[in-house]
């Protein structure tokens, strides 16, 4: 899957922007929005880890939904900031 695929198209130029200002790193999590296959957009936490695969730099890669535990979170959010 590319970017495109996962990512709401109005998402891709400003990622694409924090891939190029960041570089490369070990390791980094991040929350972001993925496209399911149906269209709907969920919040995810997505985990990149960087090895070497056959001789190569590959990035292992994890996506956690992360919708409810946001939306849970939510009302807390507001009080704190209230």
């Amino acid at each position: 899957m590319t970017l495109l695929d996962i990512h709401p198209s109005e998402d891709i130029v400003p990622l694409l922007r924090d891939v190029m200002r960041q570089g490369r790193h070990n390791s980094a999590t991040q929350l972001r929005r993925h496209k399911k296959k149906d269209g709907n957009v969920i919040d995810v936490e997505v985990t990149r880890c960087e090895t070497m695969f056959n001789g190569r730099v590959a990035d292992i890669m994890t996506a956690v939904d992360v919708t409810g535990r946001l939306a849970d979170n939510a009302p807390l959010l507001r009080l704190k900031t209230a």
